[in-house]
């Protein structure tokens, strides 16, 4: 692009679009360190949106990526730290 075609406000356009996207990919981050559910389905999604890019383009899906990924099973679904404290672990026999 040359030096005249190139103004300010599509300086501006472009950096809303790039901070756009990484606003989305940070909450997408956020949400799947406190919800175990859309962590284990997250690659899915992911399938999802690239293959309808794909069809978009006209290409096949199964073809470029592939079949589609299974979500991962759910071992926990409550976040981080538990007590230690009045588990069965600890009792006095």
């Amino acid at each position: 692009m040359c030096a005249g075609c190139y103004s300010t406000v599509d300086g501006y356009i472009m950096g809303a679009v790039g901070l756009g996207a990484a606003i989305e990919v940070g909450v997408c981050r956020v949400k799947a360190m406190f919800d175990a559910q859309y962590a284990a389905q997250r690659h899915v999604l992911v399938y999802e949106r690239n293959a309808a890019f794909c069809e978009y383009m006209g290409l096949d899906p199964l073809v470029v990526l592939g079949p589609k990924p299974a979500p991962l099973p759910v071992a926990h679904t409550s976040p981080g730290w538990s007590p230690s404290f009045g588990s069965p672990a600890l009792a006095v026999p």
